[in-house]
């Protein structure tokens, strides 16, 4: 018999409990009644329900036969039952029910699925309302619901309970968080709940693939959750859980048995009318969305297209595919009808935009759809309507959506558009420059008439576009936004002129080149009529010359634009397509219309000398000007016209005229130097009149269009000077007198930074004479006495006079100066660094004085490195930067550090001129260095700036020279100063606050240079341990960063001192190096300070190291981070390995590798995985001969892990583990073909993996299908981001190295004359199939493919495997090969013979 349980202390007041017998059933009995009871709680006063299922849960003394299942069917019976209820006694949204529920399903030591008496229950109670339920709660309830806990005993249950669930009801669930997801966004999500959000929508779609009454799911679907999911969708949402959602929904809405009831009527128009309701009351969750349904709609039809409309016997050939594109313009027609609904804005037009985007991409019109045309050419000419309306109102957003939905068109379909040139030119006339999207349309118009071969009648056109544009009052404001559109912007000008250069045909040549000029003279005749009767209304007597009234103007400007568009055609027509005849026509018709045009410059110049404001003549004026200088200088052309000498002197007097428009000045100007050029003017005058323009005061406000340019000076001064130098800087430069080229350079400096100035040698010999007349005055200054009395006097000299010499004198290149002019410009340099840094000795610094200081000792530095100049004054100036690093270091960054690389120089010619014993001065210069020092160094207040130099000189010192290079007596300094540094420094690093960057540095050099001088250091102080424990406690952002490496620095150091436990210190070494990685900008000191400390470490202290490392890439504790740090730390240390340590570096290696194969975590982390590759390439690569077998086996057993199937991925594909991959097995092959050889079939493996890496899937491949590719691909590829033709390249490069002949590098093959060079073709050839029938598996798999660029990339390696395979190994191969496979072989084995070489020449 069971013994008597006694009853719990929390049920003593059950009533039923405690009353009853102590047999344990009867309490177990009396419990089910109290849950069952119809009241809650069942007793008043009493507990409740959920307590005491609760304490009899929690009491493990109370036994009771299946507890979990009784108390399991009471909750989730209650939460059945009670879903309605109000929120505020709802047992959904009580947190002790969830938490009970938890206990009974999860927190137990069995698992969910063992329990044998859940699914029954789970048959009996369903899930599907309990989820519903909750959900809708948690979105509408203002109450905090208990989501987390909740979704994790439902996500649970969820798989155990799904296979009962009809497919409606998964559509409830599904429709449940969609609702809950369109009123909450991603981040109030919580994670529980978006794990059974995946849940639900995965068993839905599914249980949809399988479902027969897809039909209904489509009708419920729109009518109760279709707009929440077009809610959720407009969200915009990448994840992965967002993309289940939204192809849950599109899987409902365009599966083929809704698809098949689209073609009915109302079916189509029952969606449409949804969308339609959901439009007008929320039109952006609508519009959002639409591409990407209208898409998905494209791709469904296409999937599905058989099974559509595949069925009737009478298919033909490409009928289904039409078939599918007619069905998705009828969704496009029903797109545009709902977008037709909502008011005009710039969001319906880009919508309309992407739409049409899609059409294009999918290539969704055919010819034959006459009524999918037309809808297209309603939207066409409504977007023509709203073009103009919109530019008028100026609403820019939206005329950029305007124009980006008329390039689509056209490119879908030139002809939707009707006589669109037309049409739409004139509108672009008066478009602002801003618009990019206007430069794509024309570029999709040229482009069309390009390929159609009738750039004629476009260039005709664009050119009478210009003539219809209307009056206005301001007919400037015309003028200027005209020309600033994008019909004259420069770089569609440029391919207006490449263009009809290319395609204009010889047939074309003539006829373009007379309507142009016929266009142009009908604009002048009227504009001459309209002012011949302005000036006939008037009494003959009072008749003069006038400006034209306004509308006489606007043909000025008509005729002004039509020029400017001309002259791009004219000078860009392909005559060298003609016969001379033909050619010799064309020039004389443009040569008698320039003569004509001409004829206007006497009557124009005559009304500008009226002072009338002739804003009409001048336009013209600027007009022809332009037009003639453009076609007179088109070598293709080959015009020779004459501008006569009496215009020549109008031009003269128009320029001295103050009132002409900026516009017409730089005309003239730029017309007076082509006649220059030509030998039909003088010269001096011209060049005057243009640097008269440059010598004003001058604005960089010009945006560079003349049409821009008003009445300023400033900007007539730059416009000139671009002119200048753009074309006429050599003419300029051959013909101009001394005076002019010496103001020329005055006035600007922007020119120096050309190469083309310092080829001109008068120029540059000028400007370079009147550098040195500058500086001459620095040649009185007594250099060694101002740095003596370390104070400057007043000198005539300022900054201001400095700075632009000097900065001349950087932008000059060294080649340029001669020996004497860099001598002499290197002593004045010095002087005035001397005059500028102690002149300003008590006073700050400032930016100017600054900013010449980096000037001054940037040439300082270039002349000492550069030239062979030898400075006598190299020790003074030393201690005067030394001096001026205290006043300069925190005021300029960029000065401090050019300083210290000045001081690192100079002091490295002095530390070598010493220890070559030279003479008694550089003995006496050192002995003045040494006693700067010790005054710097002895008092504890000196200046960081010393404690620096200090610094820099004794790394110099000890680094770069021996012991044994210096006399006796510099030796004895030497000991002297290491005294007092010693004495002065051991204070500052063993105190509390000891992380003073400066002297943690100094201390480093200061223990190198004991150890350097053979001082005995027995007693030195270790600081390492202490100095590493500060600077972890502290703050990171009060630590400067060269800390860091100066603390492991020390630790290194001291690795050479009397260590008690040497293998503690070197595991100290290792986990400080650790520590201090963590701070990824002291990264690049820290191992710059372990690569130089390396090189010198005992062999000992090298293996301990090693060892140190090997242990913690073992430690499956460290996280990948630090696993990363290590593998960086173990590479540094073996590529700077100390001599005789190779037995320590294989052994070393062969622990890594082994590593590297027995840990997972190595292959799964991709960053490590690439981390590890790298460390075995660098290995290689730097140690071939170092290469043992087990290396190579450890090494293609870790490839083989990395090229593994795997069935997770990373977000992106890794190239560089590719590039490594392919670097680790080239070095092998290349190097140590003598360990490839045992291992030729892993060798072949690891080629037939990486080929199969190159693949791509397929387009509209379905989860399942991509799957079976993906799991193929090792983990650190994507699918979906496949490698791009580079990396075929580096394969092919691989393949090609099998049949590279090359050396063996091993220790006993030092004499490389006596080695026979060989390749691995041979060996290879029985291995070579197996690495091809890669290549021809992946052509032929119907899943993916291969892009043409991979292929490309990939052939010369694949003829390298047909030249080692052999004939007879390739007739084996096809027999293995299957028809597909077989055509490819033998393909491919065409294009090896076709470029194989015979031996016939």
């Amino acid at each position: 018999m069971p013994s008597i349980v006694p009853l719990p202390s929390d049920l003593q007041n059950i009533p039923g409990i405690a009353t009853s017998s102590s047999s344990t059933t009867q309490n177990a009995l009396d419990l089910v009644r109290a849950l069952k009871a119809p009241a809650d709680p069942p007793h008043l006063p009493g507990p409740t329900k959920i307590q005491i299922a609760q304490a009899a849960w929690n009491n493990n003394s109370f036994y009771m036969p299946n507890k979990a299942e009784t108390i399991a069917e009471w909750i989730l019976t209650r939460l059945l039952k009670d879903k309605t209820k109000d929120p505020k006694t709802n047992p959904l949204l009580d947190i002790q029910y969830w938490i009970l529920l938890e206990d009974v399903l999860i927190k137990t030591d069995a698992r969910i699925r063992d329990k044998a008496w859940l699914i029954p229950l789970l048959n009996r109670i369903p899930i599907a309302p309990i989820v519903v339920s909750f959900v809708s709660l948690c979105s509408q309830s203002a109450m905090p619901a208990p989501e987390a806990i909740a979704s994790r005993c439902l996500s649970a249950i969820w798989p155990l309970a799904v296979p009962k669930f009809s497919s409606e009801a998964l559509l409830e669930c599904y429709g449940a968080l969609l609702d809950y997801a369109a009123t909450r966004n991603a981040a109030q999500t919580s994670e529980n709940l978006a794990s059974l959000g995946s849940h639900v929508v995965r068993s839905y779609r599914s249980s949809l693939v399988n479902a027969s009454n897809k039909k209904k799911l489509y009708t419920s679907f729109i009518q109760n959750h279709l707009q929440s999911w077009l809610e959720y969708t407009a969200s915009g949402l990448d994840l992965a859980d967002s993309l289940g959602y939204y192809a849950a929904g599109i899987e409902t809405l365009f599966n083929v048995d809704s698809l098949r009831s689209f073609q009915e009527q109302h079916a189509a128009n029952a969606f449409e009318k949804a969308l339609l309701i959901i439009a007008s009351a929320r039109p952006d969750i609508v519009l959002e969305p639409l591409p990407r349904v209208f898409r998905s709609h494209s791709q469904a039809q296409t999937r599905h297209r058989a099974a559509l409309y595949g069925q009737g016997s009478k298919q033909t050939a490409g009928s289904t595919t039409e078939q599918a594109r007619s069905a998705s313009m009828m969704f496009f027609a029903l797109c545009e009808t709902i977008l037709s609904q909502v008011p005009e804005t710039e969001s319906v037009w880009k919508v309309r935009a992407a739409l049409l985007l899609i059409v294009d991409q999918e290539g969704l019109l055919s010819r034959s759809d006459e009524s999918s045309a037309n809808v297209l050419r309603c939207v066409g000419d409504g977007a023509i309507g709203s073009l103009g309306a919109q530019l008028q109102l100026e609403n820019q957003e939206v005329v950029e959506s305007i124009l980006a939905a008329l390039t689509m068109l056209t490119r879908i379909d030139y002809d939707l558009i009707p006589f669109a040139l037309n049409r739409v030119l004139p509108i672009l006339v008066k478009a602002p420059s801003t618009l990019k999207s206007a430069s794509k349309y024309l570029q999709q118009l040229l482009e069309y008439h390009t390929k159609t071969r009738t750039m004629d009648a476009y260039v005709i056109s664009s050119l009478q576009a210009f003539t219809l544009l209307p009056s206005a009052n301001n007919i400037r404001v015309i003028y200027t936004t005209a020309s600033a559109g994008p019909l004259l912007h420069h770089v569609y000008m440029e391919l207006l002129s490449r263009s009809v250069r290319n395609y204009l045909t010889p047939g074309q040549v003539l006829e373009t080149a007379q309507n142009i000029i016929q266009q142009l003279v009908i604009l002048l005749d009227e504009w001459r009529h309209a002012q011949d009767g302005s000036t006939a209304e008037r009494p003959q007597k009072k008749r003069r010359l006038e400006s034209p009234p306004e509308y006489s103007s606007l043909t000025m400007v008509k005729f002004t634009l039509v020029a400017s568009s001309a002259a791009a055609v004219l000078s860009y027509l392909p005559l060298h397509s003609l016969l001379p005849d033909a050619q010799q026509e064309v020039r004389g018709l443009i040569q008698e219309a320039l003569t004509g045009f001409a004829s206007h410059f006497k009557a124009g110049f005559k009304a500008i000398e009226k002072k009338q404001d002739a804003w009409g003549w001048q336009i013209l004026l600027v007009a022809v000007f332009r037009f003639r200088y453009t076609l007179v200088t088109a070598s293709i052309l080959d015009l020779h016209l004459e501008i006569g000498e009496k215009t020549v002197s109008r031009m003269f007097s128009c320029l001295k005229t103050e009132h002409i428009t900026s516009e017409l000045r730089i005309e003239i100007i730029r017309s007076l130097l082509l006649e220059v050029s030509q030998g039909r003017c003088d010269v001096a005058p011209v060049f005057d009149e243009a640097l008269a323009c440059i010598a004003r005061e001058q604005s960089a406000d010009w945006t560079g269009g003349l049409y821009t340019l008003d009445t300023d000076d400033r900007q007539v001064s730059v416009a000139v000077l671009h002119l200048l130098c753009d074309k006429w800087l050599p003419l300029f430069h051959q013909m101009a007198s001394d005076e002019q080229i010496a103001l020329l350079i005055k006035i600007f400096q922007q020119i120096l930074r050309d190469a083309q100035f310092w080829e001109l040698n008068r120029l540059r010999d000028t400007l370079l004479a009147q550098i040195i007349e500058k500086t001459s005055p620095l040649d009185q200054i007594n250099l060694a006495k101002i740095w003596t009395q370390k104070a400057a006097a007043r000198h005539a000299f300022y900054v201001s006079d400095l700075f632009p010499i000097f900065e001349v004198i950087l932008s000059t290149p060294q080649e340029c100066l001669s020996r004497e002019t860099r001598n002499s410009l290197f002593q004045r340099a010095l002087a005035a660094d001397a005059i500028v840094t102690l002149g300003s000795k008590d006073s700050a610094f400032s930016d100017e004085h600054l900013t010449l200081l980096v000037y001054l000792r940037e040439f300082i530095r270039r002349t000492i490195t550069q030239s062979s100049v030898e400075h006598t004054v190299a020790g003074p100036y030393l201690f005067h930067l030394i001096d001026s690093l205290s006043s300069t270091s925190d005021s300029n960054s960029q000065l401090a550090s050019l300083t210290l690389e000045l001081v690192r120089t100079l002091m490295s010619s002095v530390i070598s001129a010493a220890s070559k014993h030279k003479d008694t001065d550089i003995e006496t210069l050192i002995q003045r260095f040494l006693e700067t020092l010790r005054s710097a160094t002895g008092d504890r207040s000196s200046p960081k700036s010393h404690l620096a130099a200090a610094a820099i000189f004794v790394n110099l010192l000890t680094s770069e020279h021996k012991f044994s290079h210096f006399t006796d007596t510099v030796i004895e300094h030497l000991r002297d100063l290491q005294e007092q540094l010693y004495a002065a420094i051991l204070p500052q690093v063993t105190t509390q606050d000891g992380l003073e960057p400066v002297a943690l540095g100094l201390w480093w050099h200061l223990l190198a240079l004991r150890r350097w001088l053979n001082v005995d250091i027995s007693r030195t102080p270790l600081v390492a341990t202490k100095l590493a424990s500060r600077l972890l406690s502290s703050s990171a952002e009060t630590v400067a960063l060269e800390v860091y490496s100066a603390t492991l620095a020390i630790a290194l150091e001291e690795l050479y001192l009397d260590v008690p436990d040497r293998s503690r210190r070197l595991d100290f070494v290792v986990a400080a190096y650790l520590s201090f990685s963590r701070i990824v900008e002291a990264k690049d000191a820290l191992d710059e300070a372990l690569s130089k400390a390396s090189k010198s470490l005992q062999v000992e202290d090298f293996d301990g190291m090693l060892d140190a490392v090997a242990d913690g890439l073992k430690d499956e504790i460290l996280p990948a981070e630090a696993l990363l740090t290590l593998i960086h730390l173990s590479s540094l240390l073996l590529h700077n390995s100390p001599e005789g340590t190779l037995k320590v570096v294989q052994k070393h290696t062969a622990q890594c590798l082994t590593v590297f194969v027995n840990r997972s975590v190595f292959v799964n982390s991709t960053s490590l995985t690439l981390k590890a590759l790298e460390l075995v390439s660098r290995y290689f690569s730097d140690r071939p001969s170092a290469i043992r077998s087990t290396d190579v086996a450890s090494a293609w057993s870790f490839i083989g892990h990395c090229l593994a199937g795997s069935p997770t991925h990373s977000e992106k594909t890794s190239t560089a583990i590719f590039q490594e991959v392919i670097s680790v097995i080239g070095t092998v092959v290349r190097l140590r073909r003598d360990l490839v050889l045992p291992t030729l079939p892993l060798l072949g493996f690891g080629l037939h993996k990486l080929i199969l890496i190159l693949r791509t899937l397929s387009p509209n491949l379905g989860a399942t299908q991509s799957k079976m590719v993906s799991d193929t691909l090792p983990r650190w590829v994507n699918a979906t981001d496949p490698v791009t033709a580079e990396e075929s390249k580096s394969l092919a490069r691989l393949l090609t190295t099998i049949t590279t002949k090359t050396i063996v590098r091993t220790h006993t093959s030092s004499n490389t004359e006596t080695q026979k060079a060989d390749s691995l073709a041979r060996p290879f050839s029985k291995h070579a199939d197996h690495v091809l029938s890669a290549y021809l598996a992946a052509l032929n798999d119907p899943l993916c493919h291969v892009s043409s660029a991979i292929r490309k990339e990939l052939e010369p390696g694949l003829f390298a495997l047909c030249e080692v395979m052999g004939e007879q190994n390739r007739d084996a191969l096809m027999v293995a090969l299957d028809s597909g496979e077989k055509s490819v072989m033998k393909g491919l084995w065409r294009a090896y013979e076709k470029q194989r070489y015979v031996g016939k020449g």
